[in-house]
């Protein structure tokens, strides 16, 4: 039988390419579709998604496969689908939509919409036969009483326009310690403290919180705050939702033991836990957590990166036809691989069988304990114990990729890629480990080479071709990136980047009226999107807070410094009720509340001193150096021929210079309570 090919089949998005042999009648998101909308005068379907989103799969085998689904969709609509990692704006704008009018939202994104977007339904996903309901609902609907629906729209707008934060509407005083504090408690009564993470009957891992939870325990003394973020970092090393066979971190888990995962993959995801448990290494110096680390930077490098210095986005859940049958195993299939060790094997890991549907089912392996109370507990040498584990690991891995893999998602974004980048950096920084360095430099190239035209960033790039304008998201963790790489290096080019990069990112997406960054740079979605709370990733405003407050305290620029805290003083309201979701905004204005410092090393000894002093975890500091004379201000008529020195200042005055790296830590730790 003859397939007929969509309008998706140009694209090379692998989400929109999935969707192009559909008899659904789909189109990209283009601004000529919105007009043909108009001109037709239908109702549009806006359906956003992603590759390897399993509940996507499952709606497109059983309704946009479907010819009478596809019937009744390609008569009475406009059909869209969008590649939400491709147009996170437009996902942006409707996901905002959906939590607004339904308290909740998820992939697949259905939307049904009037001709100008503006959305009058909003569901994610839904079996045939309610989908062909709704449809026929609406479309009933918009020929018997467009008037209605239009008004419902009208209102949905102005609802929408309403959660935009206008700076003069909110709170202008000083937030406090104490208000910090009582916030702090509220989320407390919502931990769980047997499980990690907060209380829920599925768990995200949201490495932003946990980053911030750790800051807050070490700068205040916090030991019930300490103890949850170790806990959690524990709980999930040790479960389902880390492949214990082949590294990295699965999406979520579908239980609060973090045992039975989502199994799909993400770049964002892993770049944003590298970085929370080198922080925890760094915090505890515990080598559990250095072990996570490299367990799952050797996932990448084997499963995500493209060789030419970029990282690929996502690994679908679904092989074979069935969630997780990849990384399932059942009783024949470990025996056939461990034979006479599988008993042994059976003592240290811990063989969960989950059934995920109908079909799929097996065990998820997990160890039992970690590796110093199993060593105890069977009576092994640590040495052995580990030699053991390596050695399973490597025959089940063998065994494993001979199976059909899963989908990789081989877009390369800009935005995670610079996290992943930071995160790299922050990993030299703690471990001195110069692998770390490279790849993140090589991160940095890559995005200049092939997501960077000018002063123009791209948001995505696959087989050679570039995507989107980049978004804020984009422009917020690449400036971050460059930072982070003049805060290892000393490298100045790093440092004029950034700023070159900032001043570009003002130009483009600040609103000077309201106080924030906006996510894109035109105005062309049915409302402007100002992304403030954190999700999965940390909210983009908040890394522009950042970013200004850390250049600022380079350059001595009031002008940045004076933006990035208008934007924390605008934004405090909402730590009060809502500070989960807010965290890294809380981070940043915990350095205003408790002693914050910025640590200048100048001279020929800079690059050590640094490499030994960002072994501590020092999160109220910021620390640069220079090995040459520097006309930058931080810098500037510091440097001394023959010696090197470090500088401690707050707010840009600066303590008398000291020699010893050791003196240092201790005057910068001096207010730390113990945990």
């Amino acid at each position: 039988m003859e397939i007929r090919l969509n309008h998706l089949a140009a694209e090379t998005s692998p989400y929109l390419l999935q969707h192009s042999s559909n008899p659904v009648d789909w189109y990209p998101w283009t601004d000529e579709v919105l007009s043909l909308a108009n001109t037709k005068n239908k109702l549009l379907i806006i359906s956003i998604g992603y590759s390897t989103c399993h509940w996507c799969h499952v709606m497109e085998e059983e309704s946009f496969s479907d010819t009478e689904v596809a019937k009744v969709m390609n008569q009475d609509f406009i059909n869209i689908k969008v590649d939400r990692e491709e147009r996170p704006d437009v996902d942006q704008v409707y996901m905002t939509a959906a939590q607004m009018m339904n308290g909740s939202g998820g992939w697949p994104l259905n939307v049904i919409a009037l001709p100008d977007g503006r959305p009058v339904f909003i569901g994610s996903y839904m079996e045939k036969d309610v989908w062909t309901k709704v449809l026929k609902r609406f479309n009933a609907h918009f020929k018997s009483e467009p008037e209605k629906l239009y008004e419902y729209a009208a209102q949905v707008s102005e609802g929408l326009e309403e959660i935009v934060p206008m700076a003069g509407t909110m709170q202008t005083n000083a937030f406090s310690l104490q208000e910090l504090e009582e916030a702090m408690g509220k989320w407390k009564r919502n931990w769980d403290t047997q499980w990690g993470g907060d209380q829920a009957t599925e768990k995200f891992m949201l490495p932003v919180k946990m980053k911030f939870l750790l800051k807050y325990a070490v700068m205040l003394g916090d030991k019930d705050a300490y103890k949850q973020v170790m806990l959690t970092l524990d709980k999930m090393a040790l479960g389902g939702i880390f492949d214990h066979i082949g590294g990295g971190f699965f999406r979520y888990a579908t239980d609060y033991k973090w045992q039975v995962p989502h199994f799909e993959k993400m770049l964002y995801d892993n770049a944003q836990m590298i970085d929370l448990y080198v922080n925890a290494y760094k915090a505890s110096k515990d080598s559990k957590y250095r072990n996570v680390v490299y367990a799952t930077f050797s996932f990448l490098e084997n499963n995500m990166a493209n060789g030419k210095g970029g990282y690929y986005v996502a690994i679908d859940a679904d092989s074979d036809g069935e969630e997780g049958r990849f990384y399932l195993w059942n009783d024949e299939e470990l025996q056939n691989v461990l034979g006479v060790e599988l008993d042994n094997f059976s003592k240290v890991f811990n063989t969960l069988k989950v059934k995920l549907d109908d079909e799929g089912e097996g065990y998820v392996l997990q160890p039992v304990e970690t590796d110093s109370v199993l060593s105890k507990r069977l009576d092994v040498a640590t040495e052995e114990l580990l030699k053991n584990k390596q050695k399973w690991k490597r025959l089940l891995l063998e065994r494993r990729d001979k199976r059909v893999k899963p989908l990789t998602d081989k877009k390369v974004i800009s935005s995670w890629n610079a996290q992943l980048a930071s995160a790299y950096i922050e990993a030299y920084m703690a471990f001195g480990d110069e692998t770390f360095l490279k790849r993140g430099i090589a991160i940095h190239k890559f995005i200049k080479e092939n997501l960077m035209n000018g002063n123009q960033l791209y948001h995505s790039y696959i087989s050679k071709q570039v995507g989107n304008k980049g978004f804020l998201e984009d422009y917020a963790f690449y400036i971050n990136m460059l930072i982070n790489l003049f805060r290892a290096t000393t490298d100045l080019t790093y440092l004029d980047e950034a700023r070159h990069v900032l001043e570009r990112t003002n130009a483009l997406f600040y609103d000077a009226k309201k106080g924030f960054y906006n996510f894109v740079s035109e105005d062309e979605l049915i409302t402007q999107v100002i992304k403030l709370d954190d999700g999965v990733n940390p909210s983009p405003n908040a890394v522009m807070a950042q970013n200004l407050l850390q250049l600022g305290n380079i350059y001595f620029d009031k002008d940045y410094k004076n933006k990035g805290k208008t934007m924390l003083v605008h934004i405090q309201s909402e730590l009060g009720e809502y500070l989960p979701y807010y965290t890294l905004w809380a981070s940043e204005l915990l350095n205003f509340m408790a002693d914050s410092y910025e640590v200048a090393i100048i001279g020929d000894e800079a690059k050590s001193m640094l490499k030994d002093i960002n072994k501590t975890y020092l999160p109220n500091a910021l620390i640069v150096g220079s090995p040459k004379n520097c006309p930058i201000a931080i810098f500037e008529d510091r440097y001394t021929e023959g010696g090197t020195y470090i500088y401690i200042c707050q707010e840009n005055m600066c303590k008398l210079p000291m020699e010893k790296v050791e003196l240092a830590i201790k005057q910068i730790q001096e207010n730390y309570e113990e945990n």
